[in-house]
């Protein structure tokens, strides 16, 4: 290609010359821009200094979107997310589809079953592939089966505590009960000294703040005086700290004592806990069933899980999971039961195996699963 005319700016032209033709072209067109020999460095240089501005020109206007970028930024993480908005709104829905559809049984809402999954065995319902396939053509299972996708996602924030309150099965205890919270917290109150003296060492250990010091220890002095056979076992204050997050101190008591009288097996927390010790029982069968590997390696280095996995399944999970994954598993745990804290042992054990398969003792375990 050769440039006729007397450069791009005076108007000149692109033309293809076939390249036999060049050399006569060149002799012929005396107006073509030639750079001498001597004037090649100051031309490179030229070119470069050009490109310099055009880069420093370039950057100047990025530099200004960006520093408006950064002004808007505030305005823009101070309104909530679009997906988030979005998975609230469509978890609203549903609930309140389900609310209004769902065939009362044994609570003032309706949608009792549709929440407490973990009761719906008691009333009937399978859980078998065959069951699964009927419920397609019956609108509100359908609707229960969905409610457990989406509380398995993760419930929003802004409806956890409703949401926990229901599936809970906490409403029907309390239109149950003999006396109401406030008269149960009177009646804890008046126990003696040294029945309270160990809720009041456990409470300021638990990691709240000063403010929800006093709701924590009238839970669980009410929770005290509702249970005399049990009383107060420790770990119940991480329990109780998980449900006041979302709920206020009536609801966070009637939904402690739904997960102890009801949800879970008989005897977790009393001085026997022989109801825990077979959950540990039945755990180790299930890692020798799922997890051979891991099961044989610890059967031969000597290591037992059971004293960690105790403190799982006592706090529930809430002091070994960061908080957010915590929050998910309660999510679960009161809509589905019991088996969730299987799901959740044998998850960390699988998430864990392959640094397990290396350690030699019972320290070592311990520091990995805690």
């Amino acid at each position: 290609f050769v440039f006729q005319g007397r450069g791009s700016h005076m108007g000149g032209h692109i033309e293809e010359i076939p390249a036999e033709d060049a050399a006569a072209c060149r002799s012929r067109n005396s107006g073509v821009a030639r750079v001498p020999p001597h004037r090649q460095g100051c031309a490179m240089r030229d070119k470069n200094r050009r490109e310099s501005k055009r880069h420093k020109k370039l950057r100047g206007h990025y530099s200004q979107s960006l520093a408006l970028k950064a002004q808007q930024r505030p305005e823009m993480e101070a309104d909530p997310s679009p997906l988030r908005s979005e998975r609230e709104l469509a978890f609203s829905v549903l609930w309140q589809k389900i609310s209004a559809g769902a065939t009362e049984s044994g609570g003032a809402h309706p949608a009792v079953l549709a929440c407490e999954k973990w009761r719906r065995k008691a009333h009937g319902e399978r859980n078998d592939l065959w069951s699964r396939i009927t419920a397609i053509f019956q609108q509100s299972n359908s609707d229960w089966w969905r409610l457990t996708a989406a509380i398995r996602s993760g419930v929003p924030i802004a409806l956890r505590g409703t949401v926990w309150y229901n599936c809970s099965g906490a409403e029907a205890r309390r239109l149950r009960a003999s006396r109401t919270y406030h008269q149960e917290l009177a009646a804890g109150l008046a126990l003696p000294s040294d029945a309270l003296a160990v809720i009041d060492m456990d409470v300021p250990r638990t990691g709240v703040e000063d403010a929800e010091m006093g709701p924590l220890r009238h839970v669980l002095v009410a929770f005290a005086s509702r249970n005399p056979e049990i009383g107060y076992c420790q770990s119940m204050n991480y329990v109780a700290a998980c449900l006041l997050h979302y709920s206020d101190e009536e609801r966070a008591f009637w939904m402690l004592c739904s997960i102890i009288e009801d949800l879970l097996p008989p005897d977790y927390y009393t001085g026997t806990m022989s109801g825990l010790r077979v959950d540990l029982k039945l755990l180790d069968t299930l890692v020798a069933q799922y997890l051979p590997g891991l099961h044989a390696h610890l059967a031969e280095k000597g290591i037992d899980i059971a004293p960690i996995a105790m403190n799982w399944f006592l706090c529930l999970f809430v002091n070994t999971l960061p908080r957010e994954q915590g929050h998910r598993f309660m999510d679960c745990l009161l809509h589905e039961g019991p088996k969730v804290l299987f799901r959740a042992a044998l998850g960390i054990l699988r998430a864990r195996e392959a640094e397990l398969m290396s350690i030699d003792g019972v320290a070592d375990a311990f520091l990995l699963l805690r």
